[in-house]
């Protein structure tokens, strides 16, 4: 079934990583504009923040929720990052691998 499980895992971990950086990127270039109380964010940067709130799930959700930014040190944020991406390509690893293995066909 797997047969090159760990590098499939890390395709996919970097992939993640690379899209959630970039949603990231474009949802924080809004934030110069908190300057100006007229201003609401653009579609792009309301979609790009949901992505990545989505992307970083659960790893944000945790970060924030226990409340570890001022207590744990900036390189365990980062790390605390890679697991999620690693988490993420693991699950989307045995996903693709169990659709691929899968011989259901959907209903005609």
């Amino acid at each position: 079934m797997l047969r090159k499980p760990l590098a499939g895992t890390l395709v996919f971990a970097g992939v993640h990583l690379l899209a959630f950086f970039g949603a990231l990127f474009v949802s924080m270039d809004s934030l110069y504009y908190l300057d100006d109380p007229g201003w609401s964010p653009s579609m792009v940067h309301r979609a790009a923040d949901t992505i990545s709130s989505l992307l970083g799930f659960p790893a944000i959700w945790i970060w924030t929720h226990y409340r570890l930014g001022p207590v744990v040190p900036d390189i365990f944020e980062w790390l605390f990052l890679l697991a999620n991406s690693l988490l993420w390509g693991a699950f989307l690893r045995l996903f693709w691998c169990a659709r691929r293995d899968s011989n259901l066909r959907p209903p005609v």
